[in-house]
């Protein structure tokens, strides 16, 4: 069974601290990661989207690539320019990372994301963001759910 509780973490953020014990571990998440109290971990509240109008770079790319800049930037925490290289195929030197910067942004992701997800799975990220607010993040779900690393 698990059992939400809501904490503060030592930095002040509010979490929700999950144990598969049928007690709840008071010191999840503040120690961190594993504890000898079963899988417990400090899931910390995910950054709002921050959405952009401009939509030109968007439009410009599939829904494929699209994919592939998302997870670049959430799970990789890649920068603007390297997306613009490693996913997109431009001269980033060119392309300045403008072309994943209005991607990412006119989806409402910002620097507070980047690399939010790293060491998790496409999955658990997906089940996170539905149980976070599935309603704001059903457009960012959408592409990691077609992403082929699933």
């Amino acid at each position: 069974t698990r059992l939400p509780r809501r904490l503060l973490s030592g930095k002040g953020e509010i979490g929700v601290c999950l144990s598969v014990k049928s007690t709840i571990n008071p010191l999840c998440g503040i120690l961190g990661g594993q504890t000898n109290h079963g899988d417990s971990r400090l899931l910390k509240k995910a950054p709002k989207l921050k959405k952009s109008p401009r939509s030109r770079e968007f439009n410009a790319y599939s829904d494929h690539q699209r994919a592939e800049v998302i997870v670049a930037y959430l799970f990789k925490g890649r920068q603007h320019r390297q997306i613009d290289g490693e996913v997109l195929g431009l001269d980033p030197d060119v392309s300045r990372g403008w072309q994943a910067m209005g991607i990412l942004h006119y989806l409402g992701l910002v620097n507070s994301h980047k690399g939010y997800f790293q060491n998790l799975t496409l999955d658990k990220a997906i089940s996170e963001l539905q149980a976070e607010d599935e309603n704001a993040f059903s457009e960012i779900i959408a592409y990691l759910r077609q992403h082929p690393g699933r």
